[in-house]
């Protein structure tokens, strides 16, 4: 193989196993002030990060018991939430997040409510199914591995990640996820990230 050929194998095999850095870019300055200034409600809570984390390589069980990696979503948004059925508050925002997962599914934003308790995914889905939450899926975290990844103190918390799995932002405790405000600034994250990616 010539010299040069073997260089662009290199750069392509590169390319490939470290995935588009442009595809990951950070928000701008910009980006960051809109989304700011979109909050309001209770998504004053959300703290937007100044550069997007590492992505989040932990697994979880899909609802049907496989083994998945946030990047595996296609949405450009992906909401997570992480919750437990001990957890008062945690059930307290779960319609709204079924309504968020609702409305905005054809939108660019996945939601993805995840059961980080042992025997979550079945805890998960007997409780949404007693709910009539059908919407959200019995994602579910039993290694308790998430919570250690991404520093998370206490239930419920939400974290805003890039098609790449990597954190854009963060709302500790519970919220109503399907008012305007937060489908609003939901919305415009998405149509950014789409332009980027």
């Amino acid at each position: 193989m010539h010299r040069s050929a073997r260089l662009a194998a290199i750069v392509l095999a590169a390319a490939t196993a470290f995935g588009n850095p442009a595809a990951g870019a950070d928000l701008t300055a910009g980006d960051r002030a809109e989304i700011e200034a979109l909050r309001e409600g209770d998504m004053r809570k959300l703290v937007i990060h100044d550069e997007a984390k590492d992505p989040l390589e932990v697994e979880i069980l899909s609802p049907r018991g496989a083994p998945m990696r946030f990047s595996d979503f296609e949405g450009p948004v992906v909401l997570v939430n992480m919750w437990a059925t001990w957890c008062p508050p945690c059930l307290k925002e779960m319609p709204s997040l079924d309504r968020l997962a609702a409305a905005l599914k054809d939108e660019g934003v996945d939601v993805v409510t995840v059961n980080v308790e042992r025997g979550g995914r079945e805890k998960a889905a007997e409780w949404l199914d007693r709910m009539n939450l059908f919407e959200l899926g019995a994602y579910a975290d039993e290694s308790m591995r998430l919570g250690r990844a991404t520093g998370v103190l206490g239930l419920p918390t939400t974290l805003i990640l890039d098609a790449e799995g990597r954190e854009l932002a963060r709302l500790q405790g519970d919220a109503e996820w399907d008012t305007e405000e937060a489908k609003t600034l939901l919305r415009r994250l998405a149509a950014m990230l789409s332009a980027e990616g």
